[in-house]
């Protein structure tokens, strides 16, 4: 994930996010919507509780600082990433990945997950359970309980890739004192941290401390619902009497495939009561369902469980663009940092750290530059380098550097990712935008100043050849040159109606002139300084000018005079050096 460099302008709920009309699901919680981030083009969940939880800032403060137990996990290909918390209307919304397929309580309640051959269907099942534990682990292994899983609380893509959501969303709700109601399956009770009593542990109901074994036991249960094809228990605590009658029973529903004996006795073995006495760690538990997977499809289990160390890179790295979402630079600095620390060339992070180090003015843009050239060096079979270097170059205005880079990565392979069209699309309204239309000759001198019509028809420029000229813009040409000054014409102004100048010059004078005519109608005098700058009323009856030497420190002052009678109203004084620039506010006070 990387910083955008381009504002893209939309209907936003108060970030970067474009809210869907319709949510895609609704529950115990809220809402979820799927919404656009149009900075990131991503598409992400807004998950959006009931408003009536937070009746308190303490209530809010609680539900977001639980969430960002969430955010902390970082990337993993088996846990949908939560991005950030943000208020929208009053109320704490999670943003967190969208998932396209739905849910594993939705795949069972339609019959999905059982579709094709009885041994088709058994092997996703198994598939489901596998990627499902590797998820928990991955949480596990950064020191956190989920503490509510449960098959809705488990998405899959269209290609069947498993993402655990929700982690320490039981613990947010519980905190907010957010209780759902959905019946069956989504009663919170918020001792414990909250959870689901369907898919509860012994120790969750008996009130007692909880460990990562409640998440196995809660897995198993989960598994058992896969093979039952529905839930019929109340409570999760039962499940190991639910068990042994299911095993000799089986499914009351048809299409629905057999529980291998392997499968049932490691069910049998997560679900022990004493928490001691169930498997340590989900990797174990994944393991033998592998062997179960080869020996029920007859070929190996096809998918390899990532390893943590490549993650972390990416998952700091992320996390960092979080921060800065939430307007957090200094966490999002140390969260790129830290990406560096486990990858001192990861792409992405070498560019975010750059970009944020560039705009504070902490770096130049050419070090920018450097630095992702040197990344370049070490990524030669990845297009994303060239990709990144062209955000820059874009960035810069070098339009041909960037198209070079973009058309270099695309013969590495990326002609249809999303990002590069994107961004040759960017480079060519840039080159677009960025030729020059036509030149405007004429002036002997430095061109100082420029002021164009209301009407956008012309230009008024002033020079160091003492003249001012009008321009037709559509054409080019020079329609009227204005002589009088003695000195340099510093700055130009234009009236609202159009038909009138300000010029502002080193001879000490201002001048107002007539656009149609080239007549000098008016010459003001009373500063005893170059003038700088000027600025015309909204209503076209003032003007306000600013003179200073920034050499001998005379007349550090501003002037408002009366355009119709040339008089001097008031002096502005109190700057201690020359005064440069002047702006009047809308309302001309």
């Amino acid at each position: 994930m990387i910083l955008d460099l381009y504002q893209v302008q939309s209907i936003r709920t108060d970030g970067g996010e474009k809210a869907a009309e319709m949510p895609y699901l609704e529950g115990g919680m809220g809402r979820v919507y799927r919404v656009r981030h149009t900075e990131w083009q991503w598409d992400l969940a807004m998950k959006v509780p009931r408003a009536q939880a937070f009746q308190t800032p303490q209530q809010r403060e609680n539900f977001t600082r639980e969430c960002e137990s969430w955010m902390a996990l970082g990337l993993h290909p088996h846990v949908a990433s939560c991005f950030y918390v943000r208020e929208v209307n009053g109320v704490p919304c999670v943003f967190a990945e969208w998932v396209d397929g739905g849910s594993l309580k939705a795949w069972i309640k339609s019959r999905r997950l059982y579709r094709g051959e009885a041994k088709e269907a058994l092997g996703r099942i198994l598939d489901v359970a596998i990627q499902f534990a590797w998820g928990l682990d991955w949480a596990h292994q950064q020191k956190l309980i989920h503490q509510d899983v449960k098959p809705a609380n488990v998405l899959l893509t269209a290609e069947g890739v498993v993402k655990v959501v929700d982690f320490g969303l039981a613990r947010a709700k519980a905190a907010a004192g957010l209780v759902a109601g959905d019946r069956e399956t989504s009663i919170l009770v918020t001792h414990a941290g909250g959870y689901t009593p369907a898919y509860c542990s012994p120790e969750q109901g008996q009130k007692r401390k909880l460990t990562r074994a409640t998440d196995i036991w809660s897995w198993a249960v989960s598994v058992l619902e896969m093979f039952a094809g529905e839930l019929y228990w109340r409570s999760g605590t039962v499940a190991d009497r639910v068990l042994e009658r299911f095993v000799k029973e089986g499914s009351r529903i048809e299409g629905v495939p057999a529980m291998p004996e392997e499968v049932a006795e490691l069910l049998r073995q997560c679900l022990q009561r004493d928490p001691t006495a169930r498997p340590h760690r989900f990797p174990e538990v994944a393991a033998r369902l592998e062997k179960v997977y080869q020996k029920v499809t007859g070929r190996p289990y096809p998918r390899q469980q990532p390893e943590a160390a490549d993650l972390l890179a990416d998952g700091w790295n992320n996390r960092g663009v979080s921060y800065h979402e939430l307007g957090q630079a200094e966490r999002a600095e140390a969260a790129f940092r830290e990406a560096l620390e486990h990858d001192p060339h990861h792409p992405e992070a070498s560019y975010n750290l750059g970009l944020l180090e560039w705009r504070s003015v902490k770096i130049t843009d050419q070090q920018l530059v450097e630095r992702l050239e040197e990344v370049r060096k070490t990524h030669t079979s990845s297009w994303r380098d060239e990709y990144l270097l062209a955000l820059v170059r874009l960035e810069r205005g070098d339009v041909d550097a960037a198209r070079a880079l973009l058309d270099a990565a695309v013969d590495s392979g990326a002609g249809d990712a999303l990002e590069i069209r994107r961004a040759q699309q960017v480079a060519e309204r840039l080159g677009e935008g960025m030729k020059c239309l036509r030149t405007f000759k004429g002036h002997k001198g430095r061109v100082t100043a420029v002021a164009v019509t209301p009407d956008s028809r012309y230009a008024v420029s002033g020079s160091y050849d003492k003249t001012l000229r009008l321009w037709e813009l559509s054409t080019g040409r020079c329609l009227r040159t204005f002589e009088g000054h003695t000195g340099d014409v510093d700055a130009v102004a234009v009236t609202p109606d159009g038909r009138f100048a300000v010029s502002a010059s080193g001879d000490k004078t201002l001048r107002l002139w007539e656009l149609s005519t080239g007549r000098c109608l008016r010459t003001f005098e009373g500063h005893t300084a170059w003038i700088n700058a000027v600025a015309i009323t909204a209503d076209g009856r003032f003007a306000v000018s600013a003179s200073g030497a920034v050499i001998s420190h005379e007349d550090e002052t501003l002037r408002l005079w009366e355009l119709s009678t040339g008089k001097c109203l008031r002096t502005f004084e109190g700057h201690a050096e020359s005064v440069e620039a002047v702006a009047i506010t809308p309302d001309g006070r």
